[in-house]
Parts: C-alpha cells; structure tokens; sequence
C-alpha cells in the first residue's frame, strides 16, 4: 500500500514501543500484537474504551491536510512527490485545483497571467516539479528554465491558446518565452483542436498526456521511473506501468482517459516525420488501432 504522510513518532512513544519490543524477545509470547497492544496501552494510563470512542469520533471528522504544495526547497521532488500525493483525499484536492485550471482555460475570459497560470499548473499536476530546477520557487520569480522544464511550460500554453473560449486571445506575452507570433497557425489549430476538445475531462487528458511527454525527456525522470528509456513516450508508458504512484495525475484519472492516454503514447510519432515525408503505413496503423477504438480520441 502507499505510504502515508504521518508525521514522526514522538519520542515518548518510540521509547515505548522499543522497550515493549525488547520484552517480546525475552519473553517470546505466544501473541506477539497482542502482548505489544497491551504493554503500549498499560504505559499509556488511558482507558480503552474512552479511547475507542475518541477515536471514532475523529474518524467520522473529514480530513484535512495542511501540506506543502511545492517540494520544500533541498528535497528530490522525486522521492517528495509521490510520498506528499498518495491517498485518495490528496488526489480529489488535485482533481478539484485541475477542474478549476481547465474551467479558466475554456472560459470566454482571457487568462492575462501567464506566469500565473503556469504556477497553478504546477500545484494542479504537482509531476511538473520533476522537470523544474527549481520546484519550491514560483513560475513567476523564474527568469531561466530548464529546456524540458521550458518545453512544457510552452505546450501547457499552447494549450491554452487553442482551447480557450477567449476569442480575443493575445498571442504574444510579457515573456518572450511565452510568445507565439504563427497568428493563421494558431487560428487554425484553433479550429481543429476545439472539435476535439469540447469538455473539461478531455482537456484535462490532454494536459495530462503532453505533461508524461515532458517527464518522458527529463533524464532524471528517465533513470528514476523510466526504466532508462531515452525516448519520451516509452519513458512514461513504463512510469505507467511500473510506478503510477510517482504520476498521481495520471493515477486519479478515470479508467477511460487513463486508457486514452496510454493508446496516445503508444501511437504517438513526430510532426517531423508527417512534414518530412518520413512517416510510414505503419505508423497510422498504429493511430488506427489504438485510438480509433477510444471514445473521445
């Protein structure tokens, strides 16, 4: 099971129990619990039954967390991510945080923030710290970028620009990074992308999918979950299948767009290959039968 984000025994108790520990190898009794349970609670001076009842009493409270939303600065947002997103309660905060980025990507309002949206990008898909140099700063403090960082930053704005319900949306930005200038390209991206992308669970797999396509070009991500594949989308199909838990984006996902995902990376090739005449019959098979098959591909 995953693990939890308890915080650390307090000295007391870990005195007690490695006492209670030490007993059970010299005693050797025939229920090991049992006799722990009862050494822990006659240290402990409380009654039993108030207890019980004290603690369902806070079981039957809603939970709540006040936890970090960035990786706290000198801690590998590789081993801090998947341990601080790891139970279903965590995962509903990021799929409501996503709901709310992908209503203001559709709305007929302009998102004028970029650095903004980008900074809520990454607390909603919490996996971007992974391609970030910096994950505890904010998009808005940064002045350079990591290319794979830079690289999904752009696509996440890309996004933006062929979804948005915002006709009137400006291209250019107050960072130049962030710029487009491809005006009749965009509007027709535009045209097409918005066919597809017509509610918010479908532009949340969208995100979702070119967010695995950055990981999948992060070395880092490559060694730690990757499997060590160089390439992008063989990277992430083995994070996918090997260690989920380290994409809690992905892992709250319904079994449909979780599925989706998937057939996209497996079908995925370079524009490049299209433009260049490169691509073969056999990689539109591929298209054919991965998402062909999908609802929503």
């Amino acid at each position: 099971s995953a693990a939890m984000n308890w915080p650390p025994l307090h000295k007391q108790s870990s005195e007690a129990l490695a006492g209670a520990l030490r007993d059970v190898v010299h005693k050797k009794p025939k229920d090991l619990f049992e006799y722990v349970a009862q050494a822990l609670q006659d240290q402990s001076g409380l009654d039993p039954a108030e207890f019980e009842a004290y603690f369902e009493e806070c079981r039957r409270k809603p939970r709540t967390y006040v936890l970090e939303d960035r990786c706290p600065a000198g801690q590998d947002p590789l081993t801090w991510v998947p341990m601080r997103f790891n139970d279903d309660t965590i995962l509903l905060t990021l799929q409501q945080r996503a709901a709310e980025l992908t209503s203001e990507i559709l709305s007929a309002l302009p998102i004028e923030d970029t650095k903004g949206f980008l900074d809520r990008a990454t607390v909603a898909f919490p996996e971007l710290m992974y391609v970030r140099d910096q994950p505890s700063e904010t998009v808005s403090s940064q002045r350079t970028y990591h290319s794979v960082e830079l690289f999904a930053f752009q696509s996440l704005r890309a996004v933006y620009l062929a979804c948005t319900g915002c006709e009137g949306a400006a291209l250019d930005d107050e960072a130049v990074e962030f710029s487009f200038q491809c005006d009749g390209l965009a509007k027709e991206a535009r045209a097409q992308v918005r066919q597809g992308v017509r509610d918010e669970a479908t532009l949340e797999t969208l995100i979702v999918l070119l967010i695995l396509r950055a990981l999948g070009s992060r070395e880092t991500f490559q060694k730690a979950y990757g499997g060590g594949h160089a390439q992008a989308e063989k990277a992430a199909l083995h994070a996918i299948e090997h260690d989920a838990g380290a994409i809690p984006s992905f892992s709250r996902l319904t079994a449909q767009q979780k599925t989706l995902v998937t057939s996209c990376l497996e079908a995925f090739f370079p524009l490049h290959m299209l433009v260049a005449a490169e691509a073969v019959p056999g990689h539109f098979l591929q298209v054919k039968e991965s998402l062909v098959p999908e609802e929503g591909a």
